[in-house]
């Protein structure tokens, strides 16, 4: 009778692990689903790959554990008389679930670590490029700021005329500069 209350005590905690295990990641799973979209600004991106670093740092610290549950249950399920009895069928269809929600959660942080890190190369590398359109539309905004005022003199006009397309071929680039800029965060932004 003692043997059968133990096993029953035993029985009774391993569930309650079993079931505790399944809540916490079930846990992990819904913040990973529900986390929020990759940003554009690198230094929001690299807040959200500290986040996603801190759900796999736990899941590192959590890995013992659920070895452990494994273990128990597939005893469990070895030691059983009956396979078929509906405690055991119970015990292996949560276990079914426990280990396919740690591999989907393996694969969502990894993934979402990848997407993070491709993503901050791209937000740093429009905002650089952002940065030197600015600074080159800004230097053209002073050079046609400079400009004299049209000249009558056909040699004055002839300088100005050749200025002035100097200055239009710096406008050209910058306006490639901002189209090359644009594909860059559309990209970026996509993810």
């Amino acid at each position: 009778m003692q043997a059968l209350e133990d096993a029953m005590h035993e029985c009774s905690e391993f569930t309650d692990k079993l079931d505790g295990m399944l809540h916490s990641l079930e846990d992990t799973k819904h913040l990973l689903d529900h986390a929020e979209p990759i940003s554009a600004h690198p230094e929001k991106i690299k807040e959200q790959m500290d986040d996603n670093n801190a759900i796999i740092d736990d899941l590192e610290k959590k890995e013992t554990a659920y070895e452990a549950v494994v273990k128990a249950a597939d005893d469990i399920i070895q030691k059983a008389p009956n396979k078929n009895d509906p405690a055991v069928k119970e015990i292996k269809k949560k276990l079914d679930k426990l280990t396919g929600l740690w591999r989907e959660i393996q694969g969502l942080a990894k993934n979402r670590g990848d997407s993070l890190e491709d993503a901050l190369a791209l937000a740093e590398k429009f905002w650089d490029e952002l940065q030197q359109v600015m600074a080159n539309l800004k230097d053209l905004q002073d050079q046609l700021n400079s400009q004299d005022p049209p000249a009558v003199d056909p040699k004055a006009i002839e300088a100005q005329k050749a200025e002035l397309m100097q200055i239009k071929r710096g406008i050209d680039s910058t306006k490639r500069s901002e189209e090359h800029t644009s594909e860059l965060q559309s990209h970026a932004t996509s993810r």
